[in-house]
């Protein structure tokens, strides 16, 4: 229901309702819930732009095995963009995401075997 809100699909579009709903079933565990309010938080539609509580949606969404929110908390920790730069912490989910055949998490996971960010240099890993 969050989702038609902020969409405004089949109804006018309301994202303080969404809002709403996407925390009350993110607070209960719902990973596409987290996933989704960490994605609000991040680029601030709706709430304040908030990168810390963004990468703490995002984080639950990635550990519960959302390969997109895996893709995203990775990003963030390679940046150090709400949460302190860590990049084996980053190569990790990259890799998690990658197994998911996220592409962006595929041609993250090349670049830091080839550069060596996060594990050694491993040219045939990159490949």
């Amino acid at each position: 229901m969050a989702e038609l809100y902020a969409a405004g699909e089949g109804t006018k579009k309301n994202l303080p309702e969404a809002l709403a709903l996407w925390r009350k079933a993110a607070n209960q565990n719902f990973a596409p819930a987290q996933y989704s309010l960490g994605l609000l938080y991040a680029t601030g539609e709706g709430v304040k732009r908030d990168y810390v509580e963004a990468a703490k949606w995002i984080r639950f969404a990635a550990d519960q095995n959302i390969p997109e929110a895996q893709r995203d908390i990775a990003q963030m920790f390679y940046g150090g963009q709400g949460v302190k730069r860590d990049y084996a912490v980053a190569l990790d989910y990259f890799r998690k995401a990658a197994r998911e055949n996220i592409v962006e998490a595929q041609y993250a996971l090349g670049t830091m075997f080839a550069g060596g960010q996060g594990t050694q240099a491993n040219f045939n890993e990159a490949a």
